[in-house]
C-alpha cells in the first residue's frame, strides 16, 4: 500500500546536506533491474511512477513529494485514503489522465495516453516488468526514459528501492541502503525469534486488498509478509499467488481467520467487516 512505504521509510532516515547539484543538460546512463540501459537526468525531475506503491517510494527516499510528476486514479484515492495526503498535501490535485486505469488492455495499472504523458513530459517513469510489453512501446514513442522494475517478493522490491535510490541522489541512496539493511536484520531477527513455533500456534490471517466486494489477497508479496510474521494466509490455497480472488463470506467464515487485515487500497473499514457478523467469529 502506499502509506506502507512511508510508514518504512521513516524508520531510520539519513539526513544530510544535498550534494551540489549537476549542471542542466547532464545525463548518465543506469542499468534497470532487468538489465536495460537507459539514459536519465543526472539531477532527476519530476517522475511518474506507474506502479501504485512507488510514488510513496520516491518520498521515503527523498523526504519530499517534489519529484513526484502525478498519480493515477486509482493511487490517487489510496492516497487520499491514508497518512500520506497529510504528508505531501500538494499532491491532492494530481491530474490522472495520462492513464485510464479502468482500461487493462495495457497491464494491470491500466492503459497509458502518449499525449497526456507528452504533456507532462516527466524526466522519467517507472514501471513494472510485466507492463514492459505494452508501455514501454508508449513510453518509448514520446522518448520518455523508461526504467523497468521487477514485481514480485520482498528482494525484488529491495532491489528496486535501491535503485530508486541511486536514481535520485547521494541523500535518497542513503536512505535506500539504511531502509533496506533495517529490513533485512529485522527479518533475520523475526525468523529466529520465531523459528521454534509449532504450526499450530501460527495465527490464520486473512488480507482483504480491494474493492468494495472484498478480496483476499494471496499473492507473493502479501503471503510472505503474513509468513515472514508468523502467520499463515488462510487465502493462499484458495487465490493462486499472483492475484486476488473474489469469496464470498460464507467462505470466509469457513477458513475463520484470527486476525483480518485490511488495506487502503479501498474504503472499507473494520467496522464493513463485523457488519457481516464475522465479529461473531473472531
Amino acid at each position: 500500500a502506499l502509506v506502507s512505504a512511508v510508514i518504512w521509510g521513516t524508520a531510520q532516515p539519513v539526513h544530510a546536506a544535498p550534494p551540489a547539484a549537476a549542471k542542466p543538460g547532464e545525463t548518465r546512463v543506469i542499468t534497470d533491474t532487468i538489465n536495460r540501459k537507459v539514459t536519465i537526468q543526472k539531477d532527476v525531475g519530476k517522475i511518474i511512477a506507474i506502479p501504485w506503491p512507488w510514488s510513496s517510494f520516491i518520498f521515503a527516499l527523498d523526504g519530499k513529494a517534489d519529484r513526484i510528476s502525478t498519480m493515477s486514479t486509482t493511487a490517487l484515492a489510496s492516497y487520499k485514503s491514508s497518512m500520506f495526503q497529510r504528508l505531501a498535501p500538494g499532491l491532492a490535485n494530481s491530474k490522472t489522465n495520462y492513464i485510464n486505469d479502468q482500461n487493462k488492455d495495457g497491464g494491470v495499472f491500466g492503459t497509458l495516453n502518449a499525449e497526456e504523458i507528452a504533456k507532462i513530459n516527466p524526466s522519467m517513469v517507472l514501471i513494472y516488468e510485466r507492463e514492459k510489453n505494452t508501455m514501454l512501446p508508449v513510453l518509448e514513442s514520446v522518448n520518455i526514459p523508461t526504467v523497468v522494475i521487477q514485481y514480485g517478493g520482498i528482494p525484488e522490491m529491495q532491489k528496486g528501492l535501491l535503485l530508486l535510490g541511486d536514481i535520485l541522489g547521494e541523500h535518497a541512496k542513503k536512505n535506500a541502503n539504511t531502509i533496506v539493511n533495517w529490513h533485512v536484520n529485522t527479518e533475520k531477527l523475526i525468523k529466529d525469534r520465531l523459528k521454534n513455533l509449532p504450526e499450530n500456534k501460527r495465527p490464520k490471517i486473512l488480507h482483504f486488498y480491494n474493492g468494495k466486494i472484498l478480496r483476499p489477497a494471496a499473492r507473493l508479496y502479501d503471503n510472505k509478509m503474513i509468513e515472514t510474521a508468523g502467520g499463515k494466509n488462510v487465502a493462499a490455497s484458495k487465490a493462486n499467488l499472483g492475484g486476488a480472488e473474489q469469496v464470498s463470506f460464507e467462505q470466509v467464515l469457513a477458513w475463520d481467520p484470527d486476525i483480518i487485515l485490511v488495506g487502503n487500497f479501498a474504503d472499507h473499514k473494520p467496522e464493513d467487516v463485523y457488519s457481516n457478523k464475522l465479529a461473531e467469529r473472531n
